[in-house]
């Protein structure tokens, strides 16, 4: 029997599955694999075509700049991103997104 999704789970079907994967070995889709994305430099796994944005950004994925991507927006963040505009405006989702995608290792 499956247990609940959590509101994190749940937040991540909603928003990011469509694009992203999570397993270590499932590859890319239409976005990068989010495997092991905390501590990760944007734009720095090899197999995926980044925008020049992301090649050239300094970001490092953290808690801290996962919530400003989803609160302020892609665009406002990584000008020039190829990610459509994602926003989770209820801090309670976006907390709970981070904290899973920290899950993630």
């Amino acid at each position: 029997m499956k247990t609940a999704a959590t509101l994190g789970e749940l937040q991540f079907a909603r928003k990011c599955s469509v694009c992203h994967t999570l397993g270590a070995d499932s590859g890319n889709r239409a976005g990068p694999s989010l495997h092991k994305l905390f501590g990760r430099k944007a734009g720095a796994l090899t197999n995926y075509p980044y925008s020049e944005s992301l090649k050239k950004s300094t970001l490092v994925w953290n808690a801290k700049t996962i919530d400003m991507l989803f609160r302020l927006g892609p665009q406002t963040v990584l000008p020039g991103t190829k990610m459509p505009l994602q926003k989770i405006p209820d801090d309670k989702n976006r907390k709970a997104l981070i904290e899973y995608l920290e899950l993630q290792k």
